[in-house]
């Protein structure tokens, strides 16, 4: 190992997005998935979402220029195509597509296969009322279990859970 080359890791990301920016296919490129973790525009008026299919996912952005010119408003669930560039952000070692369009191609089939068992499982029941176990039924058969963890991490911790600070020393 001597005479081994060592890279950073900031090398190797920087060289990444390197072959992502400079790769005919990468370059101008059309996808075709369900839109999820769909969240509307952020302050600055960038979509941020993740483009699915049914083995993988890929994160993707669509920045404020473009988003201004799209002819829908997109949500999870809805089935698109989306022509952009795949690249890297080296800071994280990641890669997306950035988006310039987005078409819509309909409703998701992830979504329609969500919703079907939606329905299967009203039909069977599992959502009426008799079937649901309240928040507070739980908070109450777990209460003294949770109270006793508390006590002992706040024991170990030298920290009072209830005040958020630090016990004081004995």
């Amino acid at each position: 190992m001597e005479n081994k080359t060592y890279y950073s890791i900031s090398q190797i990301n920087e060289f990444i997005k390197l072959l992502f920016d400079n790769t005919e296919p990468f370059k101008d490129i059309c996808l075709k998935g369900e839109i999820s973790n769909f969240k509307g525009a952020n302050r600055s008026g960038h979509l941020y979402f993740t483009l699915k299919d049914e083995k993988s996912s890929i994160n993707a952005v669509l920045f404020k220029f473009d988003a201004l010119r799209l002819k829908f408003t997109p949500k999870n669930g809805d089935e698109v195509i989306v022509r952009g560039s795949i690249s890297s952000y080296p800071p994280s070692g990641t890669y997306q597509i950035i988006c310039k369009s987005i078409e819509s191609f309909g409703i998701g089939q992830l979504l329609l296969k969500k919703e079907e068992l939606k329905k299967k499982l009203f039909a069977e029941g599992l959502f009426d009322e008799e079937h649901k176990l309240y928040y507070e039924q739980i908070m109450n058969k777990y209460k003294n279990l949770y109270r006793d963890i508390l006590k002992v991490a706040a024991s170990e911790l030298k920290y009072d859970f209830n005040s958020r600070k630090e016990a004081a020393e004995y």
